[in-house]
């Protein structure tokens, strides 16, 4: 199996954060943070920031969550390109997505 991923985002205290952990079957695992997302509810823009299994930063990017009513969609950019996309839904409090990369140029990126 290639190019298929996973993540889980848990809310943190401050509101618009959560906290990451992200595994692909070919990019590795690791965990991350988001922030600067609403205040309210989950749709938005946010930062994104992903680290690999020892701590090394894997990708900064920014990610668009767009409700689409009964799911959620995610839109991965990194200078207004888009690298990822995935879909997803509130599960036990958290938000989990599946996603994969839309260019093979980013499968196995070294950090």
């Amino acid at each position: 199996m290639t190019n298929v991923g996973v993540v889980v985002y848990t809310p943190s205290e401050s509101q618009g954060t959560y906290d990451t952990k992200w595994s692909h079957s070919t990019n590795g695992s690791g965990a991350g943070r988001l922030t600067g997302g609403p205040v309210e509810g989950i749709a938005g823009t946010y930062k994104a920031l992903y680290f690999d299994e020892q701590g090394e930063e894997k990708f900064s990017l920014d990610l668009i969550i767009k409700n689409e009513g009964d799911h959620y969609t995610f839109t991965w950019t990194m200078d207004r390109e888009t690298i990822c996309i995935g879909i997803g839904n509130e599960i036990g409090g958290n938000l989990v997505a599946g996603y994969s990369f839309v260019d093979p140029k980013w499968l196995d990126r070294p950090s």
